[in-house]
């Protein structure tokens, strides 16, 4: 009776024990991942640019737990990186409903090469692991010559990884093998032997297409196993580590029976003497989900059978966790979701000179990007896809695995080959350490917009009935209070790189006439505080050479660029200026305002700085004068207007961008100005879209101009082809880009673009749906 009772105050125990781990297991995780965790991926119109391009993209941003698109971001930053890891340009970008709408100007001179792009938001700064995204893209400058360089495969990269993280002795041990060259793609190698130290082949194995293969040593010995891979008449030789005298491993199988997880906890019979009787824990878990499977060591082989719908979909990370909660083993496997949904393509027809594409995702409302390339493309999206980084690599620290071989066509083998795969991505980036006691807190705000601060340099009374006003060209407008010490702060502004903000005081529906200011923007600069991970190949598979001696004949020729032996002349259409018969602008040079203008001189005042005209700030103002007085009252100022208003104070000027301007109009004599023009005058001229312009005349405080703030949204424009055939428009062209195309609530889809002559196209469509699912579907079409 006393050892009855005995047993079961153990019992008891025990189950207090399995409880309580529960519970403080439960805890650890929802606490770890209460803070939501942003994961962006960019969708480019292409992989491979050229250096007079235009980098289009679409970010998809989704929240980690949820897999769905994450409504609350607004601020994310897209760095450009070469392959030193030497930033390029870093730049803010607005995102509204989970996604952005963006593009990265290529600067002319960029040097070939591969580059990085890294998203990233501040928030992500909190946690322990990198949540940014990296994808590879390439630039060629188009005055280079591609030159493709002899790869050696005699020089291979061998890795090797063991399921459950330890090589054991005297136990049976699953060994993975990844064999690549220096490009860091993998190599098929048949007939790899295993042989021990008396030199008896005791295994063998072959490495797939991907470069990944497995091996099993039965009841392993405390010996030194070798790989011999004959390899180019070569025989390479890579030693296995000594294996471990204590341990146990943890096994999953996932993909052999049907509905069902073969669990195999296995060690050695020094270990199993040490541990036996002890209780276990068996963790699957993705994200802040978890499932428990408990058990007794009680052999020292267990196998356990559960369902397989006690996996998550996608990745799951398995832990083989002692009583004491240390992380024994672990594994990752993956878990192919059911019935997922496939893009169905209905129908395209062509329309003269255009192709009105009809497609569907039954029962689902889907938000898509699509870019349309011709058919040869060099561009390739196998790897930079929306499923690799918002399903897999997220989960990694590692950036050199390549998913998308996988899931072309996923069936069981496939499975199996990719459980290849992650037997060599042995652990998350999410360690378990750091779950148990390491819980991120909310150190770096979740920025929405900028804010603008400062204070009021003057006396400002009756403070209750004053606000402050902020404005600015684009049509923003927003007022604040004014706290007792002057302070102000305007929060959650959406401010366009390089346009000027203005502040009045507002009394009463009557403005002050001066107003001295102090202010500041912030959220504008954040900087990612972990050191960036890529993957650099030791060699190159192309060599870029300076192009002295041809024309660049393999790539695609800009309209209006002429070549004349090894020389490139651009031709000079004459453009038609709207304003030319106006008052006062029949006797002025005329300029319409080109993309080329706009970005030569960024601003109004480098432009007119740039033809005739001494710009300067002094004291806060903007002073404009001509080189020579021709006013006998000694003034150099010229007659400046502003869509006809005439301005007197020239600091609403100050980086008015050019992007904004359609024409300026220069008359240095002031002809039909009279005394007023002497020194000439400036016509300038806005585009008719920007509205809810400020008045100029009423504009008395010192402004604030933007840097750093959000990109402008911009229409795609297509490079000017002088031509879209030929084999350097197969292979480097660009046919379209539409970045939004949404579903009806049926899932249906339509999208028109035009084409240029080519028989067949390649259409790469990514996106989302409202249940969380990622597309990435490539669809060549046929033009008829």
């Amino acid at each position: 009776m006393r050892l009855y009772s005995l047993l079961l105050t153990l019992l008891c125990l025990n189950l207090f024990s399995q409880n309580s781990n529960k519970e403080k297991i439960d805890q650890s995780i929802l606490k770890y991942y209460e803070m939501d965790r942003e994961n962006v991926h960019l969708h480019f119109n292409k992989t491979v640019y050229l250096s007079n391009e235009t980098i289009w993209f679409k970010g998809y941003i989704i929240e980690k737990k949820e897999s769905k698109l994450n409504f609350q971001t607004t601020n994310v930053f897209v760095r450009l990186l070469d392959s030193n890891k030497t930033e390029i340009l870093n730049q803010l970008f607005f995102a509204a409903n989970g996604t952005i709408i963006g593009q990265i100007k290529i600067n002319q001179n960029i040097p070939s090469g591969d580059y990085f792009v890294q998203t990233y938001t501040n928030y992500m700064n909190n946690f322990n692991e990198d949540e940014s995204t990296v994808q590879k893209i390439r630039i060629i400058n188009t005055q280079d010559k591609i030159v493709n360089n002899t790869i050696n495969n005699s020089n291979l990269d061998i890795t090797l990884s063991f399921e459950g993280g330890k090589l054991l002795s005297q136990s049976d041990n699953n060994i993975g093998v990844s064999i690549k060259n220096c490009l860091g793609k993998g190599q098929k190698i048949n007939n790899i032997e295993v042989r021990n130290s008396k030199n008896i082949v005791v295994n063998n194995f072959s490495t797939n297409q991907e470069g990944f293969g497995k091996f099993e040593l039965k009841n392993t010995e405390n010996d030194i196993y070798k790989l011999f891979i004959s390899n180019n008449d070569e025989t390479v030789i890579k030693e296995l580590p000594r294996p471990l005298i204590e341990g146990i491993n943890l096994h999953v199988n996932n993909f052999a029976i049907d509905g069902k997880v073969a669990i195999k906890i296995s060690t050695n019979e020094i270990s199993y003497n040490k541990f036996k009787g002890k209780n276990y824990t068996i963790l699957i878990q993705k994200n802040d989900y978890a499932h428990y499977v408990d058990f007794n060591l009680d052999s020292a082989n267990k196998d356990l059978l559960i369902e397989k719908n006690s996996l998550f979909d996608g990745i799951n990370i398995i832990r083989l966790l002692d009583s004491e909660l240390n992380s024994i083993s672990e594994r990752i496997v993956y878990n192919q979701p059911e019935n997922n949904t496939k893009i169905n393509l209905i129908s395209s027809t062509k329309l003269k000179d255009s192709i009105k594409i009809k497609a569907s995702i039954p029962g689902r409302i889907g938000n898509f990007s699509v870019t349309i390339l011709p058919k040869n493309t060099k561009s390739n999206f196998d790897n930079n896809n929306i499923y690799n980084h918002l399903a897999f690599k997220n989960y990694f620290d590692s950036n050199d695995l390549d998913y998308s071989y996988y899931f072309k066509n996923f069936n069981k083998r496939k499975a199996f080959e990719l459980d290849l795969m992650l037997l060599h991505a042995t652990e998350s980036k999410y360690k378990w350490a750091n779950i148990l006691n390491n819980a991120p807190k909310a150190i770096y705000t979740f920025d929405m917009g900028l804010n603008v601060s400062g204070k009021i340099n003057q006396n400002v009374p009756n403070k209750q009935n004053t606000k402050l006003r902020l404005f600015s060209i684009n049509g923003l407008e927003e007022y604040s209070s004014i706290k007792d010490d002057n302070s102000f702060e305007f929060q959650n502004i959406m401010a366009i790189d390089s346009s000027t903000l203005y502040f009045s005081l507002i009394k009463k529906d009557e403005k002050l006439e001066s107003l001295g200011i102090y202010s500041k923007i912030e959220n504008n600069n954040r900087k990612f505080l972990k050191s960036i991970n890529f993957f650099s190949p030791i060699c190159q598979e192309l060599i870029f050479t300076k192009n002295i001696n041809d024309n660049n004949s393999e790539f695609p020729k800009m309209e209006g660029v002429v070549e004349l032996k090894n020389v490139a002349i651009t031709e000079v259409k004459k453009i038609k200026l709207e304003r030319q018969g106006e008052y006062g602008n029949s006797m002025a040079k005329g300029y319409k305002i080109s993309d080329t203008d706009a970005g030569t001189f960024r601003d109004v005042l480098s432009f007119i700085g740039s033809h005739g005209y001494d710009v300067f700030q002094q004291g806060g103002e903007v002073i404009i004068r001509a080189r020579v007085s021709n006013s006998f009252l000694g003034s150099r100022t010229p007659v400046v207007f502003l869509d006809n208003i005439q301005l007197f104070e020239f600091t609403y000027l100050l980086n008015l961008s050019l992007n904004d301007v359609d024409e300026i109009y220069i008359n240095k004599r002031g002809y039909g100005m009279g005394n007023d023009g002497s020194n000439g005058s400036i016509r300038i001229y806005t585009k008719k879209m920007i509205a809810n312009k400020p008045n100029p005349n009423q504009i008395k405080s010192k402004p604030i101009v933007v840097k750093n703030g959000f990109q402008p949204y911009m229409e795609f424009e297509n490079p000017k082809y002088a031509t879209f055939q030929g084999e350097s428009f197969e292979n480097y062209g660009t046919v379209n880009w539409i970045s939004n195309i949404y579903t009806n609530e049926n899932g249906d889809f339509e999208f028109s673009t035009p084409f240029f002559g080519q028989k067949e196209l390649t259409l790469n469509i990514q996106g989302i749906d409202n249940k969380g699912q990622l597309y990435n579907e490539t669809i060549n079409i046929e033009v008829k």
